[in-house]
């Protein structure tokens, strides 16, 4: 840090994660309730595929041969409309029959008295597999803000279960780093979301199906998707600094420990590694192919030296006393 230059540490700070608010998709119009199904009200209707019949009903709005093509929700769609003094435009109905899926998917095509409505919950009840509870308990795991009296009815409406008593247990987050694993910075502390979890007393008792012990497990592959997800998990038990050197490889360490004990106890020799490469091969000890001695002859007359003189090999072996 430069001189002249004087940094203070910022604290850190705690920031807990705001609940999403939950908007309604659809706009409620007068004196009529929320449709939360329109794009999934009619998804089997059928259509009227033939182009010469849309062509009919094109240029004559009173044909009723496309009665013949379409589903019967369509047609009693269109006779509930006439029924209650509402008759379709020519486009309207030529834009029924050509696609009814699309035209159910806009509310304001279908009038409120003719909706059929279905209520799906915008929330999540789990039912856990707890193996310290009699059969006259069950375990839910449910959102935040899900009181006992709405676990109550909740059971009651729609799968008919009456409950004796009931308890509510909930699990404040954990505080850590918002990028705990990033190797340069950790980020500001965080509270993860927490968990609320609901305890029911019975009237009747309920037994877990026992699970299956004669599948074939060569079926579903488990074997070789647990290896995988055992590997996963080992990569990624490393530190961002395990492959430069620094990962202690507890497999490779045990090995070394038992070759030691091995050796101490006499029940494996130590030798050099290069003795166990055949004899021929070995390049420590001379040549890697032995010669004949015809091509000994002619390997040492071509260093040999003029008569009178030592050639450098000669006096090489002369001063170091090798065979070279």
């Amino acid at each position: 840090m430069p001189r002249g230059v004087h940094a203070t540490r910022v604290l850190p700070r705690l920031k807990s994660r705001p609940a999403k608010p939950q908007i309604n998709k659809f706009r409620k119009q007068e004196g009529a309730v929320a449709l939360y199904n329109a794009k999934r009200r009619i998804l089997t209707s059928k259509p009227v595929w033939d182009r010469a019949v849309l062509a009919r009903l094109r240029e004559n709005p009173f044909d009723e041969t496309w009665r013949q093509h379409v589903s019967q929700d369509v047609t009693q769609f269109v006779d509930d409309m006439e029924a209650q003094g509402t008759k379709l435009l020519p486009e309207e109905k030529l834009a029924l029959v050509a696609n009814p899926a699309q035209y159910f998917s806009r509310p304001h095509n279908v009038p409120v008295n003719l909706r059929q409505q279905v209520y799906f919950p915008r929330f999540t009840v789990t039912m856990q597999r707890n193996p310290y509870l009699g059969p006259y308990y069950a375990q839910f795991n449910v959102p935040m803000n899900m009181s006992k009296l709405d676990m109550k009815s909740y059971l009651k409406e729609l799968y008919d279960v009456d409950v004796v008593h009931i308890r509510s247990f909930i699990r404040s987050g954990s505080i850590t780093r918002k990028r705990a694993s990033s190797p340069y910075t950790r980020g500001p502390l965080i509270r993860t979301p927490s968990s609320k979890r609901i305890t029911v007393q019975l009237v009747e008792p309920f037994n877990w199906p026992v699970k299956p012990n004669d599948v074939d497990k060569t079926l579903f592959h488990t074997e070789d998707f647990y290896a995988t997800q055992r590997a996963q998990e080992e990569e990624g038990k490393k530190g961002p600094n395990d492959y430069f050197g620094t990962h202690v490889d507890k497999k490779h360490r045990k090995s070394i420990a038992e070759q030691a004990q091995a050796l101490l106890e006499g029940k494996a020799t130590w030798a050099p590694t290069w003795q166990q490469i055949p004899e021929a091969r070995r390049t420590m000890t001379g040549n890697s192919v032995k010669l004949t001695a015809e091509e000994e002859r002619m390997r040492r007359s071509a260093f040999a030296a003029p008569p009178g003189t030592k050639s450098r090999v000669e006096s090489a072996r002369e001063s170091t006393g090798l065979d070279i």
